[in-house]
């Protein structure tokens, strides 16, 4: 993954002066390149933007999903410290653990110029590799969701588990919904 030659600059000045005392993050806009590799090149294949659509995180959308990739957050290190560092026995998905607990103290802001970018490699190794990382992403998605439900439980308060795993069943509600409309129109 890459940044802008501008990323650093433009979010340290926001950071330095943000549009809130309690914004100790910011996030840039985003876009996902295709590349594939072949005899050892590398060559694009596409270009697109990435939730271009962000324009503020809500600590409820980002319990549904990590709604920015990490390379386009840049963080007070202080706030960092405070919340605690990356979860190192997480082989994935230790970013949107961390971005769950940094968003329940400060609030992360969207600054909407795109400076960083997602790489994305195809090709049969890397096909290979992403399997096996979405398998890992399924199996430690679930494994936070219960973690953070059972804290939940244990309280005896609502919380993070409890609107995450309601957040993940409304989405796939909604894509179960979407597939059979699509599907009733095709018939029509």
């Amino acid at each position: 993954d890459s940044v802008h030659p501008e990323f650093l600059e433009q979010t340290t000045s926001f950071l330095r002066n943000p549009t809130h005392a309690s914004v100790k993050g910011v996030v840039t806009g985003m876009e996902q390149v295709t590349e594939q590799i072949s005899d050892g090149a590398i060559s694009m294949t596409g270009r697109s933007p990435y939730n271009d659509w962000l324009r503020h995180i809500g600590l409820r959308r980002l319990l549904a999903d990590n709604v920015f990739a990490q390379i386009a957050l840049l963080f007070d290190r202080e706030a960092a410290l405070q919340v605690g560092g990356f979860d190192e026995t997480l082989p994935v998905l230790c970013d949107w653990e961390f971005n769950v607990r940094f968003l329940s103290k400060f609030e992360i802001a969207v600054l909407p110029p795109t400076l960083a970018t997602i790489h994305i490699r195809q090709g049969p190794e890397e096909d290979a590799e992403q399997a096996e990382k979405a398998r890992q992403q399924q199996f430690f998605d679930n494994l936070l969701r219960n973690e953070w439900l059972r804290q939940d439980m244990a309280s005896g308060r609502t919380g993070p588990g409890v609107i995450a795993n309601e957040a993940r069943m409304l989405r796939n509600l909604t894509t179960k919904f979407k597939k059979r409309s699509l599907r009733l129109f095709k018939e029509d």
